[in-house]
């Protein structure tokens, strides 16, 4: 497709921006002095983080149907695999599929609140950089990424906030203007609306929000924790407050269209950031291609062993979330 087309172009970009900054001798030098201990705790540390993001996702499924938090997991890390190996974010889909699934819960509701976590966490790493900023002044691209991410955001929650609070208003817009469209394109539309303002409905209750945004809070923070670690592994001196803003803009980048796992984006801009806290360029290139596996390889693998357990194939499982199958729908 096109804008698997356009992902592609993105990160092959960045991907040559980033490769300049490589020196092949010191790139393998600085690869065999790490010392990969450090690494051997990022592992559970970053599991750690994904497990609080299970918890966030079932506060937002709370009002469709009360899910088991292991169960749960398992499908985040699937998902998660999915996202790494495949473009155009393609693991929301799976996951989207198999909680459907598992659960026998409407696709389009839950949808709907995979896109309030993908809004929370835009909040959240916009939140860490801005208190960062209070403690020392950001180049000037990163206020840029700030104040950009802020406005994305921030309008996108508000957005979803006034279709709830105006459900009604939206439902009757719809019915005068919507049938007007072709019923192939109505149906879907209405159905798929209808569905997704059910799944971000929690908005209207406080106790909820706030259990999603503690949440989101302790899953990056952990995920900090892993960029702390590959630093301690390849000898960077850097402070600790370098490190959480290389989360905060490698993720944040990974909204551009990309391909697999935001793989270019991500690594351009956490070197890009390391290197303006000290790391030297083969440092900061380094760093981002560890900590870009340490957060791939486990998660890649874990989903394939619970996709064995759950008794499907990589393949059939794609063409089941991601085909054209009519479910019923709220």
């Amino acid at each position: 497709s096109r804008k698997t087309q356009l992902g592609f172009a993105v990160s092959a970009l960045f991907l040559v921006l980033f490769l300049r900054q490589l020196d092949g001798l010191h790139v393998g030098e600085a690869l065999t002095n790490a010392d990969y201990r450090w690494l051997v705790p990022a592992v559970p540390v970053y599991f750690a983080g994904v497990w609080f993001r299970t918890l966030r996702w079932q506060a937002l499924l709370v009002n469709l149907r009360r899910i088991p938090a292991y169960p749960l997991f398992r499908q985040v890390v699937m998902g998660y695999m999915a996202n790494d190996l495949l473009p155009a974010r393609t693991g929301e889909l799976v996951r989207t599929y198999l909680a459907g699934r598992s659960f026998h819960i409407p696709r389009s509701p839950i949808l709907g609140t995979i896109a309030l976590e993908r809004i929370s966490d835009g909040l959240t790493l916009v939140a860490f950089m801005g208190l960062a900023a209070a403690v020392a002044p950001l180049a000037d691209w990163m206020t840029g990424v700030l104040l950009l991410m802020g406005i994305v955001f921030i309008g996108g929650l508000a957005v979803l906030g006034l279709l709830v609070a105006q459900r009604e208003r939206v439902v009757g817009l719809w019915l005068r203007f919507g049938s007007r469209a072709p019923a192939l394109v109505r149906q879907p539309v209405a159905r798929v609306g209808a569905g997704m303002l059910v799944g971000v409905s929690t908005l209207r209750e406080p106790r909820v929000l706030a259990v999603v945004a503690l949440h989101a809070v302790l899953s990056w923070g952990w995920e900090a924790a892993v960029f702390y670690l590959t630093g301690l592994a390849l000898g960077i001196d850097v402070p600790p407050l370098a490190y959480v803003l290389a989360m905060c803009t490698a993720n944040l980048a990974t909204a551009l269209p990309s391909s697999q796992a935001g793989i270019g984006p991500f690594e351009f801009f956490c070197a890009e950031t390391l290197t303006l806290y000290g790391a030297s360029a083969v440092d900061a290139a380094v760093f981002a291609l560890l900590v870009h596996a340490v957060l791939i390889v486990p998660v890649v693998l874990a989903g394939l062993v619970y996709l064995a357990r759950e008794n499907l194939s990589f393949r059939g499982l794609m063409a089941e979330a991601i085909g054209p199958r009519r479910q019923p729908e709220v």
